[in-house]
């Protein structure tokens, strides 16, 4: 929407009769839109802006592009651990076996675990038998809990 536009708008409701939020209802326009187009107006920023980053949140860097590239050709597979929140690669595996290997090797090395949660998209039989074994390794008196 253009600057113009939006000033229009300001000037419509600012002199409408109605009281300004059933004006803005009427318009379809959101409180917090108008008082942050209120805003720039009274700061001299109206102008037109672009929408949105010029970066998609999308976007890898050619380095991150590379390593998934490679790993596609050599069928790698990453093991992946949330750590504060983000997520880390913990390791890589070729084959479905040596990944659940190398996971139970991981969950070994965590006595203390408190909860596992296991991502499928197309085999939910072998992912409620991981989610066996993996629970066959932690004891349940540790509040455990595996989640798929």
């Amino acid at each position: 929407m253009s600057a113009k536009e939006k000033s229009e708008i300001i000037a419509l409701v600012t002199g409408s009769e109605l009281p300004c939020r059933r004006a803005l209802a009427q318009l379809g326009l959101p409180r917090s839109t108008y008082y942050r187009w209120l805003k720039r107006q009274t700061e001299g920023r109206l102008e037109d802006r672009k929408g949105g980053s010029s970066i998609p949140w999308n976007k890898i860097s050619p380095e991150e592009e590379t390593r998934v590239l490679l790993g596609t050709l050599l069928n790698v597979k990453p093991i992946l651990t949330m750590r504060q929140g983000e997520i880390v690669q913990a390791g890589m595996a070729r084959s479905c076996a040596k990944g659940i290997e190398r996971l139970f090797e991981f969950v070994k090395g965590y006595p203390n675990l408190q909860e596992v949660a296991i991502a499928h998209s197309m085999v939910p039989e072998e992912a409620k038998a991981l989610k066996k074994d993996i629970a066959s390794i932690i004891a349940e008196e540790n509040g455990f809990k595996c989640s798929e």
